[in-house]
C-alpha cells in the first residue's frame, strides 16, 4: 500500500478482503432483487410495532387445551377464562 494514512489503509484492506462479493453485486445487478427480503423485513417490523404493549403471560398452572379441566366451583373457571382473555391497554 502506498498511502500512509491509516484509515485509507483500512478501507483498502476491507475492499480487498471483500473484492469477489463486491464484484458479484455488480455482475448480478439485474438478475436478483432484494424485494422479497425487504418485504419480510417490513412484515417483521410491522408485527413488532403492532404488538407493542402486549405482555407474555406465563401460565404455569394453566391446563393445556387438550386435557379436560375440572374446577371446584364456577368462579375459578371464570377467573381462568378472564385471565386468558385479558387484553392489555
Amino acid at each position: 500500500m502506498r498511502s500512509r494514512i491509516e484509515p485509507m489503509k483500512k478501507v483498502a484492506r476491507t475492499l480487498r478482503a471483500h473484492r469477489e462479493l463486491i464484484l458479484n453485486y455488480f455482475r448480478a445487478r439485474k438478475e436478483f432483487s432484494s424485494g422479497v427480503i425487504e418485504g419480510l423485513n417490513n412484515k417483521a417490523k410491522v408485527t413488532m410495532r403492532k404488538s407493542y404493549g402486549f405482555r407474555i403471560i406465563h401460565l404455569a398452572n394453566c391446563p393445556s387445551r387438550n386435557s379436560p379441566t375440572e374446577f371446584s366451583d364456577e368462579s375459578e373457571k371464570e377467573k381462568m377464562i378472564m385471565q386468558m382473555n385479558r387484553v392489555p391497554h
